[in-house]
């Protein structure tokens, strides 16, 4: 197994912080007023997100962390939830991470 250098760590950390701050900012153009435990709410069944914010935010999460969410990935209920979106998003980083530096 290779040596880890620092600045291949870094990103990665920084794309874990990134990921809640992305949300919230994506949120915040969009004005969207959301109660303290936005995190827990199933933003499809709300209302949060219509079907195009939806699509917008798929496209700029792909774009901003360089991930693909696939079909299987909407099968999974929990990316409906921002805290599980969060989850599956911060997971393919780390398999992302993983191809790259093993």
């Amino acid at each position: 197994m290779g040596m880890v250098l620092l600045q291949d760590v870094l990103p990665l950390q920084n794309n874990y912080m990134n990921v809640e701050i992305f949300l919230k900012s994506f949120l915040k153009r969009r004005k969207k007023i959301l109660p303290k435990n936005f995190m827990k709410l199933n933003y499809e069944k709300k209302g949060i997100l219509d079907s195009l914010e939806l699509l917008d935010l798929i496209s700029e999460i792909e774009k901003k962390f360089k991930i693909s969410l696939t079909p299987k990935d909407f099968k999974n209920k929990k990316i409906f939830f921002f805290s599980g979106l969060i989850k599956i998003i911060k997971n393919k980083l780390k398999t992302v991470h993983k191809k790259r530096y093993n």
